[in-house]
């Protein structure tokens, strides 16, 4: 039997950065698109944001996302789906 996870992340609120708006929005429209497809999501984000009707998770720090990506592909068998959403500022080094 095949299993569906996401990894939901999106941040508005920024410490350093210009805030962005609506992350949680977009969080909650690929909820809405996921659950209509059957998949277990974790939902990360910011502390300011709302993400009605949906609860968080946990918050959206590097290591709560590694953590939860982690714990979720060691999860996956053959033949199950992952999706990982980002909305919010990209980042590289």
């Amino acid at each position: 039997m095949q299993t569906k996870y996401a990894l939901v992340v999106a941040i508005s609120d920024y410490l350093y950065v210009n805030d962005l708006s609506y992350c949680d929005e977009d969080a909650v429209s690929w909820c809405n698109f996921l659950t209509s497809k059957n998949y277990n999501i974790v939902l990360l984000g910011d502390k300011t944001s709302s993400y009605a009707p949906y609860t968080l998770t946990d918050y959206a720090t590097e290591k709560n996302i590694r953590d939860n990506m982690n714990n979720i592909l060691n999860k996956l068998n053959s033949g199950d789906k992952f999706v990982f959403v980002s909305s919010g500022h990209g980042s590289g080094d």
